[in-house]
């Protein structure tokens, strides 16, 4: 063996066995240096409300038509799934995945909601139908009847162990839950509202300049308190008919992911956007 040879292969034995720590370093760290990542950009990640939208937004043409005024009225939304990022396009990749019906009506002082919503989640349909009665003028929640179902998505057959029946009450800041088995209560610190009379709140806008605090009873099953509604300016949407503003509002608060509620000038909210879950108007009777 020449000289040469056996004093490459003598040092790189050295440096394997740690005797020589700089190099065994470099090698090392060179060896275990992560691969650069993939670098997937969406093109519209400022203003975040539209972010989880941005390839479903050139095909929304938006509502402009059917008034909300009289507080009575039908809104139809379709549930926009996020399905990921077009490398090609930047833009976000969306499919539908369910709908949502919302009826509001006027009882003297009292506001009647009944609401129809299915989603897919993989292979089952879930199915929630509720009626709630609000008042005054965050439509704050006074007692409701809500059933969750679970059919597959292939047959339409439904899955009997995984159906839910609930009724639930507030009186004195007192949330009182009863499923036929168990009974819950929860003490809330402020006006409860569902993620549905939301709208119902935005519809009457009188929140521009101070921030709604309020507790969450989520799909009328799930107490989220700490929830915080902020008007947070307007912004341009690019729509399928030119760009648009309209008005932003953020929610906050636990136990959910920040949610954006686009609402036009009249009060309809054209646009929810939750990340993975988002909806779109797309009639109001």
């Amino acid at each position: 063996m020449k000289r040469r040879d056996f004093l490459t292969a003598l040092a790189s034995a050295i440096a394997a066995s740690g005797y020589l720590p700089l190099l065994a370093q470099v090698q090392r760290q060179a060896r275990e240096a992560p691969r650069p990542a993939r670098q997937m950009r969406n093109i519209f990640t400022r203003p975040p409300a539209i972010e989880p939208i941005t390839g479903f937004l050139p095909s929304f043409h938006g509502v402009n038509d059917g008034s909300i005024n009289s507080g009575e009225y039908e809104l139809t939304y379709t549930a926009v799934i996020w399905a990921g990022v077009d490398s090609k396009t930047n833009r976000t990749q969306t499919r539908e995945g369910g709908s949502l019906v919302l009826k509001r009506r006027q009882d003297g002082n009292r506001s009647l909601y009944t609401v129809d919503q299915k989603r897919q989640h993989g292979r089952r349909i879930n199915h929630i139908h509720a009626d709630c009665i609000s008042a005054g003028l965050n439509d704050a929640l006074m007692e409701w009847r809500v059933t969750s179902s679970f059919s597959e998505a292939r047959t339409g057959n439904e899955i009997p162990e995984l159906a839910l029946a609930e009724k639930g009450t507030v009186r004195d800041n007192v949330i009182r839950l009863n499923d036929g088995r168990t009974d819950a209560e929860f003490l809330a610190t402020g006006p409860v509202l569902s993620q549905w009379s939301v709208l119902g709140m935005l519809a009457k806008g009188a929140f521009e300049k101070t921030p709604v605090r309020f507790e969450l009873m989520h799909e009328l099953s799930v107490f989220k308190p700490g929830q915080m509604l902020k008007y947070t300016g307007e912004i341009q949407i690019p729509l399928a008919a030119g760009d648009v503003d309209l008005h932003c509002y953020a929610q906050t608060g636990y136990g959910v992911l920040p949610t954006h509620y686009l609402v036009d000038t009249a009060g309809r909210v054209q646009l929810i956007t939750q990340s993975m879950l988002n909806w779109a108007l797309q009639k109001v009777t």
